[in-house]
């Protein structure tokens, strides 16, 4: 095909890089017209070259050299169910937070705390107006986004949003005319140490700041609707609480708007003047419930509902894997224990080319500070490393691509000892541990060989029963993964021991006592120790067995009112209960 151009303002262009001195041009200038070499455009581009250095781009993209298809994309999905959307580059995006509260005082508190919120991922183009109020939402689904989107678009058009956010691509300079210095500068940001090494390999090094234009197609919009929520707890008091809906649009800044924009509008007035589109994304079909002074550490779970959005998942190749290492860092948001897919280009049984996930890794403590321009210095090890849960056997140019998930667990636990489900949390991000796990626990435990642990009680009522003995139990644990599938966990813990509807019972002066309004206290604690052994069927569940010991401190305080238990039933096939300290089973665990 040959090279195709459009008509552009190129005096414009020239009179914006002379105010920056880039030694630098976009060159994105396509489109269905051939490339025509017009005697009055080169003389004009040669007389310049005489006096100002930058212009040797200029003539190259005139001569053909330097034009390239840098925006025209593919029209891909913008979202993806899997992380298997390789056919779309990752460029670092940009974002423009708007917050639309229902008005409330919570809501508005909420939007204080998550306005300070910033994320290392992303470029940041910054509106005048960023809060707005919106009015009654209707409570069918259909309805509310119809309603919101509705509202959001309006807005969008009506605050010429995308208009600021052109304005803070190419800021007006103290001349009055448009800089690209803003574009020049996250281009470079952007780049990786691939891109500065490809660079001066085919000696253009104005590919650079070719990515700083591309990355304007990657300018995205969060509109957060925040609402206020009410509960009440058995005693009737209140509790408010912030439910934030994040609503995704991009800028669309197609082949047709960059034409006409650099054809005809590239100035500050032009701007203002233009019609910019954007593009509806995608929507959270529900919120984040957030505390409302501290909405702001609920962040992560609210962009955890767009991790769907595939501009959003970091994509990049793997460099070595013994161990596996890839050139991304804390400027691509990297941190501890983030998880990633690694996927293959593979052809199916039609030819067709496709991506597979070949195995799910996790990033180490082992992250590259990259929060500088790339100078494509860096070593292999300094480069973020990473540990595979489950897979095969990965090769170097593999792509690593996002795959955040919310690092919950839901554990259900058969034992010798005690039936348990625990809800675990990976909370290593937060101290640079990977692996690490806190974790909340419910179990019955088991008596030997008899069963559910039971005592005798008065309820409320006055009236003795039996009551099954639970117990609570907070712990931590340390996740080791080898083999590309196996995990050896590590954990300890300790609980209490609690009889729900049993109220304060006691013996004294030769009977039995209660008080109707305190609940039973056993004053019994456990502290308990395991090791497991699991192995990853998928990437989220898992299957392990269990070897473990807890220990019992003041369990005979239950004594006496199992001895009550034992002997009111007048049976000999009761025989006095003991806790089982040996904790020998097997579980499954599931990943979200």
């Amino acid at each position: 095909m040959g090279i195709t151009s459009v008509s552009f303002n190129y005096k414009a262009i020239l009179r914006a890089s002379i105010s920056n001195e880039q030694k630098w041009i976009p060159t994105f200038f396509i489109c269905s017209q051939p490339l025509k070499k017009t005697k009055s455009l080169i003389g004009y581009l040669w007389a310049r070259v005489n006096f100002m250095k930058n212009y040797f781009i200029i003539a190259a993209l005139l001569l053909g050299t330097g034009v390239n298809t840098v925006c025209a994309q593919n029209d891909v999905s913008l979202t993806t169910k899997k992380a298997n959307a390789l056919d779309r580059k990752y460029l670092r995006p940009s974002l423009t937070k708007i917050y639309i509260s229902d008005g409330t005082n919570t809501a508005n508190r909420a939007i204080s705390s998550l306005k300070g919120v910033t994320d290392e991922k992303f470029d940041y183009n910054n509106v005048k107006n960023d809060i707005f109020k919106i009015g009654s939402i209707p409570s069918d689904k259909k309805e509310r986004k119809a309603a919101v989107t509705s509202f959001i678009e309006n807005l969008l058009a009506q605050e010429k949003i995308p208009n600021q956010i052109m304005h803070c691509w190419f800021p007006t300079d103290n001349n009055g005319e448009l800089s690209i210095e803003q574009l020049v500068e996250r281009g470079k940001y952007a780049a990786t140490d691939a891109d500065v090494k490809k660079s001066e390999a085919s000696k253009r090094n104005t590919m650079l700041n070719e990515l700083g234009e591309q990355l304007i197609d990657r300018s995205y919009i969060i509109a957060y609707i925040v609402e206020e929520r009410t509960s009440k707890d058995s005693k009737g008091n209140v509790t408010y609480n912030a439910n934030v809906t994040p609503y995704v649009y991009k800028l669309d800044f197609n082949d047709q708007t960059r034409n006409t924009f650099y054809a005809n509008n590239y100035s500050t007035s032009g701007i203002d003047q233009m019609t910019f589109p954007t593009k509806y994304v995608m929507n959270a079909n529900s919120g984040v419930l957030c505390s409302v002074e501290e909405a702001a550490d609920d962040y992560d779970d609210i962009m955890n509902l767009l991790r769907k959005v595939a501009d959003f998942q970091v994509k990049t190749p793997i460099t070595y894997t013994h161990p596996i290492r890839a050139n991304i860092g804390k400027k691509e948001g990297v941190s501890c224990d983030k998880r990633y897919a690694v996927m293959r280009m593979v052809e199916d049984k039609n030819g067709k080319r496709k991506a597979q996930r070949v195995a799910t890794v996790r990033a180490t403590n082992k992250i590259l500070d990259n929060r500088s321009i790339a100078d494509g210095q860096v070593s292999e090890d300094q480069q973020t490393k990473f540990y595979e849960i489950k897979g095969r056997k990965i090769m170097p140019g593999e792509t690593l691509v996002e795959n955040t998930d919310l690092g919950l667990n839901i554990a259900a636990e058969y034992t010798i000892s005690e039936a348990s489900i625990a809800f675990e949390y990976r909370f290593g991000k937060y101290l640079n541990v990977p692996g690490l796990f806190v974790y909340l626990k419910a179990g019955m435990p088991w008596s030997k060989g008899l069963g559910g642990i039971k005592i005798m009680a008065a309820n409320s009522d006055g009236e003795w029963k039996s009551f099954q003995v639970y117990e609570g139990s907070l712990g931590f644990a340390k996740e080791f993964n080898f083999a590309g599938t196996f995990a050896l966990t590590a954990g300890i813990e300790g609980g209490y021991l609690i009889a729900p509807g049993a109220k304060d019972t006691w013996y004294e002066n030769n009977q039995w006592n209660y008080d109707a309004d305190k609940d039973y206290n056993s004053k019994s604690y456990k502290v308990g120790a395991h090791v497991k052994l699991g192995y990853y069927l998928t990437r989220n569940i898992q299957l392990y067995a269990n070897i473990g010991y807890n220990y019992y401190i003041k369990s005979d305080e239950f004594m006496a009112l199992q001895e009550y238990w034992v002997n009111s039933e007048k049976s000999n096939r009761h025989k006095f209960q003991k806790f089982e300290p040996l904790a020998l089973g097997f579980g499954l665990k599931v990943g979200f």
